[in-house]
């Protein structure tokens, strides 16, 4: 099915479409499509991307940090990283996607068939084994993405849980604190003069021993 000649008028067509992908020629659509230093906020970073590629970073990490919730330097950096793994790892699949779509653009000549999305199909799988290669590397760095995401995910789990365990057992002091300090309170109250039954804390004076008469020593009269 894979045929290694095409015909003039199918070569021609795709020359024409390619020249359609040269990239931006105006000034506005160069301006748009140059890369921009810019520091990340939190790392500190300097990041090269477009305007709208940083907007998209930003909006999406934003999202993803404020689901997990941090609280603190450190869950709020875990937090980060796993943000911005789970980015890498979708920019990964639109790697993929656009390499596809640029041999496709490429190497559409080589396979001849009359539907189009049949031609689409092929051309990908043709791409796929021949570079099968490049594609392992792209699922290997994939799977490494995964194992940073879960790791990141999960040490911040503990952390939290770490965080709230610590919480509550500060919680339970001081209501601990608070009820130690009611009881006093109470016991103070109870033992005060107006309610007329305080105690003293000096021991009484034993009473004086009364003298009794011993059998067979009575006085005679």
């Amino acid at each position: 099915m894979f045929k290694s000649e095409i015909s003039n008028k199918q070569l021609n067509a795709n020359r024409a479409n390619a020249q359609k992908s040269t990239g931006p020629t105006s000034p506005e659509g160069k301006s748009i499509a140059s890369q921009n230093g810019r520091r990340h906020g939190f790392t500190g970073q300097v990041r090269l991307e477009t305007e709208e590629d940083a907007e998209a970073y930003d909006r999406y990490t934003a999202e993803y940090i404020a689901d997990l919730a941090p609280e603190g330097f450190v869950e709020t950096d875990l937090a980060n990283s796993a943000a911005d793994t789970a980015w890498r790892l979708s920019r990964m699949r639109a790697h993929e996607n656009n390499y596809l779509a640029m041999r496709l653009d490429r190497d559409g000549h080589k396979v001849e068939t009359e539907h189009a999305q049949v031609h689409t199909a092929l051309v990908h799988t043709k791409v796929v084994f021949e570079q099968s290669k490049e594609f392992c590397n792209l699922a290997l760095y994939e799977q490494r993405l995964n194992n940073v995401l879960h790791k990141n995910l999960k040490a911040l789990e503990e952390l939290k849980k770490k965080h709230q365990h610590q919480k509550a057992v500060a919680e339970m002091k001081v209501m601990y604190a608070g009820q130690s300090s009611s009881q006093a309170d109470s016991n103070k109250s109870t033992t005060s003069p107006e309610n007329g039954f305080a105690f003293s804390e000096a021991p009484s004076a034993p009473k004086p021993a009364r003298a009794t008469a011993q059998p067979g020593f009575e006085n005679a009269s």
